[in-house]
C-alpha cells in the first residue's frame, strides 16, 4: 500500500490597508467585500482594477494572489506574491504564500527559501514549520522534515498533519516504534482519521505480525470508509495470516468489487478450492 500523506491548504489571510486614491480604494474594498463572500473570480477582478489604479501597492498584489491560488491558477499567483514582495518586502504571509503554492507545484527547492524567510520574520508560527516540513519531505531530506514536524507539534500539541506526516517518515525510515507513536498520536486528536488507522494496521500486519490489533485498525479503518478497497485487502491478509479463510475471502471479495485487482488473484489462489 502506498502511504497516504494529506496535503491541506493553509487558511489565506487577505489584507486591509489605508490608502492612497480613493478610486483605488474603493475597487480594493469591493475585492475584499466578494473575497470574504467567496466570489474569487469577481474579487480579483476587483483588485486588478486598483492595481492598474495603483500599480505600486503590494496589498494589492497579495489579496489577488490568494484569489488566484484559491482559483488554483498558480503561476498568476506567484507572480502576484513576488510583486508584492518586490513592493513590501516585510510580509512574512506573503513568503509564505508564495512557498505554499511552490509545495503546490511540486517546486519543493523554491518553497524551502520562501518558508526560511518567513520563519526568520515570525519563529512561533507552526504552520511555516509544518509546510517547510513538507518540503524536505517531498525531497527526501528526512532528517531536516522531522526537526521541523517536531517544532510544529512543540508550537502545537494537536497538530494531527504533523503527528501524521512524521509517522509516515519514520515508516519509511522502518522506525516502527515512533511510526505507531505518531499515528496513535494522530487518532487521539482525530479519532475518524482513516489513513492513520490504515498505516498504523499495516505495520502491525506486514513488519510486526501482530495480526489481530491490525485487523481491529483495519476494521476501525473500514467504519470510518466502507468504500476502501486497501483497507478490505490488507484486513483481508491478515485474516488469512490467522487461518481464517471465511473472513479473508469475504474482504478480498469485497476489495475486488471496490477495484482492487490483487484482491482477484488471492481469490484464485485461496478461495476458489
Amino acid at each position: 500500500m502506498k502511504y497516504l500523506k494529506p496535503y491541506i491548504l493553509p487558511v489565506l489571510v487577505i489584507i486591509s490597508c489605508t490608502v492612497y486614491s480613493q478610486t483605488a480604494e474603493e475597487y480594493f474594498d469591493f475585492g475584499n467585500k466578494e473575497y470574504e463572500r467567496e466570489n474569487y473570480e469577481k474579487a480579483a477582478e476587483y483588485f486588478t482594477m486598483a492595481i492598474k489604479l495603483n500599480p505600486e501597492v503590494a496589498e494589492f498584489y497579495y489579496n489577488r494572489g490568494c484569489c488566484f491560488e484559491i482559483l488554483q491558477r498558480y503561476p498568476f499567483a506567484v507572480d502576484d506574491y513576488t510583486k508584492a514582495i518586490e513592493l513590501k518586502p516585510d510580509n512574512y504571509r506573503t513568503y509564505f504564500n508564495r512557498g505554499v503554492v511552490y509545495n503546490i507545484l511540486k517546486n519543493f527547492k523554491s518553497a524551502i527559501p520562501d518558508f526560511d524567510k518567513a520563519i526568520g520574520m515570525n519563529m512561533y508560527d507552526a504552520e511555516l514549520y509544518f509546510h517547510r516540513g513538507f518540503a524536505y519531505d517531498n525531497i527526501r531530506d528526512y532528517t531536516k522534515a522531522i526537526s521541523d514536524y517536531t517544532t510544529a507539534i512543540k508550537l502545537k500539541s494537536d497538530y494531527v498533519k504533523a503527528y501524521y506526516n512524521r509517522g509516515v517518515i519514520y515508516n519509511n525510515l522502518k522506525d516502527y516504534a515512533k511510526a505507531i507513536a505518531d499515528y496513535t498520536n494522530a487518532i487521539e486528536i482525530n479519532s475518524d482519521y482513516f489513513e492513520a488507522y490504515c498505516n498504523r494496521g499495516i505495520i502491525y500486519s506486514r513488519n510486526l505480525k501482530e495480526y489481530e490489533i491490525a485487523i481491529r485498525d483495519f476494521s476501525k479503518a473500514i467504519e470510518i470508509n466502507p468504500d476502501n478497497a486497501i483497507a478490505y485487502f490488507d484486513r483481508g491478509a491478515a485474516y488469512m495470516e490467522l487461518n481464517d479463510t471465511l473472513n479473508a475471502c469475504g474482504d478480498w471479495e469485497r476489495a475486488y468489487s471496490l477495484g482492487e485487482e490483487n484482491a482477484g488473484k488471492m481469490i484464485e489462489k485461496y478461495c476458489k478450492k
